[in-house]
């Protein structure tokens, strides 16, 4: 699916602003849609970027090793990278400006990762984040946050072990049964998150969606974003249009 359409037509709705100089990186196959998520993840439909083809992502949760991963070579971002304490594989990002007509701008995410449990604290932190800059922010700043902290969402950061409030297992690796075998491929993810950030009305910034294995190219990790969750401001109203992509049944 184009990135301009998962922007404008899946993450945007509810709210009139101008959103222009869509791009992305990595594999067309690894940013899609989903549906039917809202009795697993939490999210009922809205775009996805994974680390391998969005394929692989439905369930049942009948692989300990769900991949789809692309290269074996790694692929530096400078925003992820202090995040991520190794180097970066499959990295997918999709990019955009947008000029927003309230103060604050938010969005809903949910990450998972095939990764948990048995890899949490082993050098494979597979990570994302997204990333804004403009008028008002110092520098670049990462809004993918655990609620109430400035601490980054990652495998480390959310698990059975640490945050576990936040983490929901789905997999014998993290002790106990899968909870939507039939629906999910991931062996965990965490609670729904808001992402939040203050901005200038009017004013132009840029944000970037990015996500990225770390130590290797195995293992599929996602983020999933809440369709016509993308808020800044307006009021016209807006129906969102899903391409077949991957669909949780």
């Amino acid at each position: 699916t184009a990135a301009g359409t998962l922007i404008s037509t899946v993450l945007i709705g509810g709210n009139c602003f101008d959103v222009t100089n869509v791009t992305s990186s990595g594999n067309p196959t690894s940013r899609g849609t989903f549906t039917n998520g809202g009795s697993n993840i939490g999210l009922d439909q809205g775009l996805v970027l994974c680390t391998g083809s969005v394929a692989v992502l439905p369930g049942p949760n009948n692989s300990g090793n769900a991949n789809g991963g692309y290269v074996l070579t790694p692929t530096p971002d400078p925003d992820l990278a202090p995040l991520a304490g190794g180097p970066l594989y499959d990295l997918s990002k999709i990019e955009f400006d947008f000029r927003p007509t309230s103060p604050m701008v938010s969005f809903d995410f949910v990450f998972g990762s095939d990764e948990y449990c048995e890899f949490v604290g082993q050098g494979f932190n597979d990570v994302f984040g997204f990333f804004i800059s403009g008028p008002g922010i110092p520098g670049t700043q990462n809004i993918a946050l655990i609620p109430s902290t400035s601490t980054p969402v990652s495998i480390d950061n959310v698990s059975h072990l640490t945050n576990s409030g936040f983490f929901v297992g789905n997999s014998n690796t993290c002790g106990f049964p899968p909870t939507n075998n039939a629906e999910c491929q991931l062996d965990g993810w965490t609670s729904v998150f808001t992402a939040v950030a203050n901005v200038i009305p009017c004013s132009t910034y840029h944000i970037k969606l990015a996500i990225a294995d770390v130590g290797d190219a195995a293992y599929a990790s996602a983020v999933f974003l809440r369709a016509n969750s993308f808020s800044a401001g307006g009021v016209a109203n807006a129906n969102a249009i899903y391409p077949t992509s991957a669909q949780f049944v």
